[in-house]
Parts: structure tokens; sequence; C-alpha cells
């Protein structure tokens, strides 16, 4: 598989998906250019995937990558970190060389 899911982050998407009233929405993942060191992610809830996405599913999640990100996503895990520095996603990206100090982007 490309993509992991920890236990913590797919809790995380399911709460997110109650909160907003989304039982059937679509967990997307994306890398775009940008960020301090190059590429960024972005999670997001959406209705429906695109209609080249690639799908994975987490229990009763469904994830949605597109296809030029899943190149980069390769073997990465999707944790979910909640403490008093921070809360949110975290890639645990094996392709990326290096992250910024926040963990927002990285390079290749």
């Amino acid at each position: 598989m490309s993509i992991t899911m920890s236990a913590g982050a797919i809790k995380r998407v399911n709460k997110l998906k109650k909160m907003r009233q989304t039982p059937d929405a679509y967990f997307r993942i994306k890398v775009i250019s940008g960020g301090c060191s190059g590429f960024s992610y972005i999670f997001d809830l959406v209705r429906a995937p695109q209609k080249d996405d690639k799908i994975f599913e987490f229990k009763d999640i469904k994830v949605c990558v597109d296809r030029k990100s899943i190149l980069i996503l390769k073997g990465t895990e999707i944790e979910y970190v909640d403490n008093l520095m921070n809360s949110g996603f975290r890639p645990i990206n094996p392709t990326a060389n290096h992250t910024c100090g926040c963990g927002e982007s990285f390079s290749l």
C-alpha cells in the first residue's frame, strides 16, 4: 500500500466528519509546491474524489489522493498529533529529505 494511517489519524478524521455532519466525506491528501522547504501538505474533507484519484480505505474512512501527490507520498504514514505545542495531521514521509522546523513543509 502506498500510504497508511495511524489509529489516531483515523479517529480524528471520523471526529471531523461527525463534527461537520459529513459522514460520507472523503479525506483528501494533496502535496503542493510551497512552504519554506519546497512542498506542503493539504488535508481536507471533500464530497467526492476527483476522476483520477487513487482511493484508499482505512476502517470506515476513504482517503483520496491525486496521481501527482501519490508519487511523493509513497510509503508515507499519516499520524495525528495533539499536544501543548501543536495539533494536526503529521505525515511521516520516507521520501522527504528535509522538513521545516514546524513540520508543515518538506523537500525531496
